[in-house]
């Protein structure tokens, strides 16, 4: 497969951008956080496995793939596939995520683990993009302390661009499910009533 890949891991945003063509249709990824140790030796590694030949990791290799199969039946290719993280903080499990959202009690805390530009910038790609793909996976504490407010900021987000909603489906919890998960992952627009139960 070919394709180029720039990626950004700060304090302010996790984003990365997969240039396939171009020209064509422009597709938004929004995941949970950026996976992989913190810190190896001393140094922050961009990707769990960036020591490979293939630059992309089961996540966005399963985006790539199921959308490019859904684009092209429409006679469209993919143009940029950007993706997203909900959180900046990099963690190697959702669960090790959890625990440092509860950890978190204060607003400074947990916007640190959001980053300060994450918000801006899922505004400014949603503008852009022509699909937008919600795939962050189950387990985030919605309801817990400070990240209501984040919560309620993302769902009006969200609704405003409730048009361009795709996913692989729903967890139990209404979660988007995750790329990397065994179960069976059908790319289909997101209704109004799914939307409604992502965030319970």
């Amino acid at each position: 497969m070919n394709v180029n890949v720039e990626e950004v891991i700060c304090s302010d945003y996790s984003k990365s951008v997969i240039r396939r063509h171009d020209s064509g249709i422009q597709i938004l990824s929004i995941g949970m956080n950026p996976r992989g140790l913190e810190n190896y030796k001393g140094l922050e590694i961009k990707n769990a496995n960036e020591k490979l030949n293939n630059p992309l990791e089961t996540t966005r290799r399963t985006e790539l793939y199921k959308l490019e199969e859904k684009i092209e039946e429409k006679n469209h290719q993919i143009k940029t596939l950007t993706k997203i993280n909900l959180f900046v903080k990099r963690t190697p499990t959702t669960n090790i995520l959890v625990k440092h959202i509860k950890a978190s009690m204060t607003a400074p805390k947990v916007n640190g683990l959001i980053g300060s530009k994450t918000l801006s910038q899922l505004k400014s790609a949603m503008k852009e993009a022509d699909y937008v793909l919600l795939d962050w996976g189950a387990g985030v504490p919605w309801n817990y302390g400070k990240l209501k407010e984040y919560k309620n900021d993302l769902k009006d987000l969200l609704n405003k661009y409730e048009d361009k909603l795709y996913w692989f489906g729903y967890n139990n919890d209404g979660s988007p499910i995750h790329p990397a998960s065994r179960k069976k992952k059908t790319l289909s627009k997101i209704n109004k009533s799914n939307l409604e139960k992502i965030f319970n």
